[in-house]
């Protein structure tokens, strides 16, 4: 493992200063007083009537409760999602882990993850056929991602509003069979995983399994991502049983919700099997269950999927932003349950259903450290924690190799103030994207910074280059993509993305 020192006034050689505009909002009432031992709990707030949105409310409006005790609301702001067209675009071959920001605010993002798994073939072409229907029509302008499960998650598009791209990735994908519904139902756990067939209403044992694990996956990668995320799941079954005692994988269920929960992602189930089913169908009765946990809403017994994509897109097009502090008393390593009452009859309220009061984080052990990379190599989406952006360059004078530069940007690192100065360290991982590890990059990068010097790193990031060989000896590339991996090594914060050399 190599390390660099970053310092302003001795500047390495494979330290770099890019000129990322990195703009920083500043609203009156999103502004408080920094507080000492708390963290800022944020909740975001859906309220609606039979009319739709509910506009004008105010923060004596809202009664916000951690645990069942009311809180002092110390950040309120109205979020209204308007078109503010295209975001500008990054420099060529630069790629990010977040979706762009459009005039310096931050965009969340949508996922739609169509269910291979868990839908038969002929509900899956219908439910692509009214995605492509939605696309086609639609003038919204919202960062999307397009993923899809089977045995695996698989990214069709990241995010973007480029509605051709989106367009083309959903085209791209086909319907598939899924083991598990469209062929014998006393099927083989090819995973080896799992004896018997203990298949029921609520799917196979394994089906639960790949089911939990992604929602899992889709919360760790959402985690990093400003405000409310909506996770849209077009599936015509969740085999999933809420709420079962003694049930170790209803157990994984109750987790992955509060993963979830605790990234600010809101769960809205679509199901393309139109008019028949109702709240009794246990299927449906799931959906409305993890949808009802998480702040979203599930869409069901309808003929026309598009207008239910459309009216999951524009259900957070109002939203009320409420912040709260957790003391250090309260940071019990717990899920807390957060409640939003609002001083209005007839209306709909829906919010996240809590957060994790994890405790203050602590510098983590080299063990730790090497444990969390190993951990986000095997990740099939990206760590979000921290915004990265990459860049591969070939480098002409040495043939194999390219260069590859990756920014972070500090405000997001957790330094430490003494002297005059700010602290800290991040590791970095660069190996060819396959699924058998491959030797590669490894380096710690030591941050030393006079206030100068970070002010100065504020406006333009923090850029590591490296060269690294990416051929084998025969001078073959060995993958399409690089995996790039950053982590600060006191907060365990992880930021990562797939930078192309294939193409």
């Amino acid at each position: 493992m190599s390390e660099s020192v970053y310092n302003l006034d001795v500047k390495p050689l494979t330290l770099i200063l890019l000129a990322v505009s990195l703009v920083a909002q500043n609203a009156p009432d999103r502004t408080p007083t920094f507080q000492i031992g708390t963290r800022l709990v944020e909740v975001d707030v859906v309220v609606q009537d039979g009319k739709g949105a509910v506009a004008g409310l105010t923060k004596s409006d809202f009664t916000v409760l951690d645990n069942g005790v009311p809180q002092a609301i110390a950040i309120f702001s109205v979020h209204e999602m308007r078109n503010t067209g295209t975001p500008r675009p990054l420099p060529p071959g630069v790629v990010t882990n977040r979706p762009l920001s459009q005039k310096g605010e931050p965009v969340a993002g949508t996922v739609i993850l169509f269910d291979r798994l868990n839908t038969r073939v002929e509900h899956q072409g219908y439910a692509r056929l009214q995605a492509l229907q939605y696309l086609q029509r639609a003038s919204r302008n919202e960062q999307i991602a397009v993923y899809s499960l089977n045995q695996k998650l698989t990214v069709l598009q990241n995010f973007t509003n480029d509605r051709d791209k989106l367009i083309q990735a959903v085209n791209r994908s086909t319907p598939e069979f899924s083991l598990y519904i469209d062929t014998d139902p006393s099927p083989v756990d090819p995973s080896g995983l799992h004896g018997g067939n203990e298949a029921g209403l609520d799917g196979s044992p394994w089906q639960q399994d790949i089911t939990a694990a992604a929602f899992g996956t889709l919360a760790r990668h959402l985690s990093g991502l400003p405000g409310r995320k909506k996770l849209v799941w077009i599936t015509e079954s969740l085999p999933i049983v809420v709420g079962a005692q003694g049930d170790g994988r209803s157990v994984k269920i109750e987790h992955a919700i509060r993963e979830l929960n605790n990234a600010n992602v809101g769960f809205y189930p679509l199901d393309p099997r139109g008019v028949g089913p109702r709240l009794t169908d246990q299927n449906i009765f799931a959906m409305s269950t993890v949808a009802q946990m998480t702040g979203g809403k599930a869409m069901y017994g309808g003929n026309d999927l598009a207008a239910e994509i459309e009216e999951v897109m524009s259900d957070t097009d109002l939203t009320y932003t409420l912040g709260f502090y957790s003391t250090v008393e309260k940071l019990d390593g717990k899920f807390h349950s957060v409640t939003v009452r609002v001083n209005r009859s007839g209306v709909d309220v829906r919010n996240r259903g809590g957060y994790l009061a994890s405790l203050p984080a602590k510098p983590l052990t080299e063990l730790r450290q090497h444990g969390f990379l190993d951990a986000w190599f095997q990740e099939p989406l990206e760590a979000t924690d921290l915004s990265v952006r990459a860049l591969a360059k070939p480098i002409p004078s040495r043939p194999g190799y390219y260069q590859v530069e990756v920014t972070v940007d500090p405000s997001e690192l957790q330094l430490v103030q003494k002297n005059g100065r700010r602290t800290g360290s991040l590791d970095l991982a660069v190996v060819p994207d396959v699924e058998h590890r491959i030797k590669g990059l490894q380096q710690t990068i030591r941050i030393n910074l006079t206030q100068a010097g970070y002010l100065k790193a504020l406006a333009g990031g923090i850029t590591v280059g490296n060269p690294v060989k990416v051929t084998d000896i025969k001078g073959k590339l060995l993958a399409k993509d690089l995996r790039v991996i950053l982590m600060d090594a006191t907060s365990g914060k992880v930021g990562s993305v797939r930078v192309p050399i294939g193409q």
